[in-house]
């Protein structure tokens, strides 16, 4: 978590502020409570095991074997029970499992996949691919974080492509605290339901669902779990997005 990258962990406290419960230490450990994540290019498998650690059950895919081997060889994968590390490209593994296993089965959706000259890979840029293969695959208050990598007009054009294939959530871009000493050109994209808490907590009262409110939530989670190293600059990030 000490690269930029680490700030895609962010979408679970993001998702269990707009849940407004927790997946942590629930009672009886029970497996229907953690967010069901999928995690579209794992390489060594940090941030997958940092969201199994704060309580995700965790899909993994990675299609280069290498990498896979390392992590399952050096990072301890082999070892996480609740990580379970495939093969194979993002778009294959969603297509695939919708068509087996039917639509809406994902709470927390990370891609952090490139095709080495920017990320997400073009493939992933088509309205097609969030339109037919994304959005049919979470949840109504899932949320979705993606590595982006890119000139600020492809930001802008990648931006509005999202906000139209997911007219149900916003779209809002994080900037990498200056800490991670990353070019401009890095910045991670959130999808968050609209209005981010659209669900009850646990006594059946709504929940504020106001910036301040978002966020307070937010801040309450990343004190209780160690989601990325530098949360005081990226809480600053956040609350710039979201207010901008």
């Amino acid at each position: 978590t000490a690269t930029h990258l680490g700030g895609l962990a962010l979408a679970v406290p993001l998702w269990l502020a707009g849940r407004g419960q927790k997946s942590r230490n629930q009672e009886e450990n029970d497996n229907d409570s953690r967010p069901k994540t999928l995690v579209l290019g794992a390489g060594g498998c940090t941030i997958p095991s940092l969201l199994f650690k704060a309580g995700c059950d965790v899909t993994a895919v990675e299609p280069n074997d290498d990498v896979r081997h390392a992590a399952l060889e050096y990072f301890g994968v082999a070892d996480a029970t609740g990580i379970e590390l495939l093969p194979g490209f993002g778009e294959e593994y969603l297509t695939k499992h919708k068509e087996t296993n039917g639509d809406n089965f994902v709470d927390i959706l990370i891609i952090d996949a490139e095709d080495g000259k920017s990320a997400p890979p073009s493939s992933m840029k088509e309205i097609s691919f969030w339109e037919d293969v994304v959005v049919p695959s979470l949840k109504s208050h899932a949320v979705v974080a993606v590595n982006v990598i890119a000139e600020e007009a492809e930001r802008v054009m990648f931006k509005r492509m999202v906000a139209e294939a997911m007219p149900t959530h916003e779209i809002w871009c994080c900037e990498v605290p200056s800490v991670a000493e990353v070019s401009k050109r890095h910045c991670i994209f959130f999808a968050t339901p609209s209005p981010l808490s659209l669900s009850r907590d646990k006594k059946g009262e709504g929940l504020d669902s106001t910036d301040a409110g978002v966020m307070t939530r937010v801040k309450k989670e990343m004190k209780e779990f160690d989601y990325v190293d530098r949360p005081t600059e990226w809480i600053e990030e956040m609350e710039l997005a979201r207010t901008s």
